[in-house]
C-alpha cells in the first residue's frame, strides 16, 4: 500500500477495501493488490450487501464504478454527470444512489429501471434549496438504525419524497436544540443512539450522551462532560457500540489523546 495517503476502510467479502490516492486496492492475507489506479483520490467506498460484485468509488472529483465479472473486478468508468468530493455514499433500494460531499451538498443518483448500468442515470443536486439551510457544510446521507437521514452542519434532516423536498427531522432535538452538528454516532441496544453533539456556532462545546427513540419524542440522557474530555482536544472523533453485561453494552469513545471505554451499565 501506498504510505501517508489512505481515505477509507470497508469490509468486503473478498477481503479489505482501501481507498487511497493512487486509487483502490484489494487487502487480502497480507497482499494488497491494486484493482482500480485513478488519478484522483478515492475518498468514500460502497457496495449493496444483495450485490456486492458492484463497488461504487467516491473520488475527489467523480464516482466511479468497479464490477466483478469472470473472476476479475473492471472499471466501468464514472458516472457522468457526477461532480465533486464524494465522501459518503449509501442507496434507497436497487435503483437509487445517494452521496454525499464537503461542499456541493447532496446528490441523488437514479439508475433507470430494468437497467443495469449507471451510464444514463439521472442526476438531481440538493443544495441551498429544497428545504436545505444555508451554510449547510458537510453533508452526509447516512443509513441509520430508523431510517435514511440526512446530516448537515446545521442539523439532521429527512427526505419528503412525495414533495421532493428535505425537512428538519425534530427527533433529534437535544436539550431543546435540533440545530445541531451531530457526528459522530453509533446504534446502541433498546432503540439508543450514542452521540456527539456540537452547537455551529460554538464548535467547542460538545455534548456526549444517547437518544433514545423507544420513547415518543426522544430522551435526552446526557453522560458526564469530564468522560469526553478524557478522549482529548476536539472531543471524540470516532464513537463505536459493543454489546456487554448488564444489557446496556459498552462505549468506546476515541479521541486524539485517549480511547475512552464507557461501561453503560454502570452508569445506571
Amino acid at each position: 500500500l501506498p504510505s501517508q495517503s489512505l481515505w477509507t476502510t470497508i469490509s468486503h467479502p473478498q477481503g479489505l477495501l482501501v481507498g487511497t490516492e493512487n486509487g483502490l486496492f484489494l487487502v487480502n492475507g497480507g497482499d494488497a493488490k491494486l484493482i482500480l489506479p485513478t488519478d484522483e483520490t478515492i475518498a468514500s467506498l460502497y457496495y449493496r450487501d444483495d450485490d456486492p460484485d458492484v463497488i461504487f468509488c467516491g473520488g475527489s472529483r467523480h464516482l466511479s464504478i468497479l464490477h466483478f465479472v469472470d473472476g476479475k473486478w473492471q472499471d466501468a468508468g464514472t458516472v457522468p454527470g457526477v461532480e465533486g468530493e464524494i465522501r459518503n455514499i449509501t442507496s434507497k433500494g436497487a435503483n437509487r444512489l445517494w452521496l454525499g460531499t464537503t461542499t456541493r451538498g447532496f446528490i441523488r443518483v437514479d439508475r433507470p429501471s430494468g437497467q443495469s448500468d449507471w451510464k444514463n442515470s439521472r442526476i438531481t443536486s440538493y443544495r441551498e434549496n429544497h428545504g436545505l439551510p444555508a451554510r449547510q457544510g458537510w453533508s452526509m446521507p447516512i443509513d441509520s438504525p430508523i431510517g435514511l437521514l440526512f446530516m448537515t452542519e446545521q442539523g439532521m434532516y429527512y427526505y419528503n419524497e412525495v414533495h421532493d423536498e428535505f425537512e428538519r427531522d425534530l427527533r433529534w432535538t437535544i436539550d431543546g436544540r435540533s440545530y445541531l452538528n451531530i457526528p459522530p454516532f453509533a446504534a446502541g441496544a433498546q432503540n439508543t443512539v450514542w452521540l456527539q453533539a456540537t452547537e455551529p456556532d460554538h464548535p467547542a462545546s460538545f455534548l456526549l450522551g444517547g437518544l433514545h427513540f423507544g420513547t415518543n419524542p426522544p430522551t435526552w440522557e446526557s453522560l458526564p462532560k469530564t468522560w469526553l474530555q478524557r478522549a482529548g482536544y476536539g472531543g471524540a472523533k470516532a464513537i463505536s457500540w459493543e454489546p456487554g453485561a448488564g444489557g446496556e453494552g459498552v462505549l468506546w469513545v476515541g479521541g486524539t489523546d485517549a480511547l475512552v471505554r464507557i461501561d453503560l451499565s454502570a452508569t445506571r
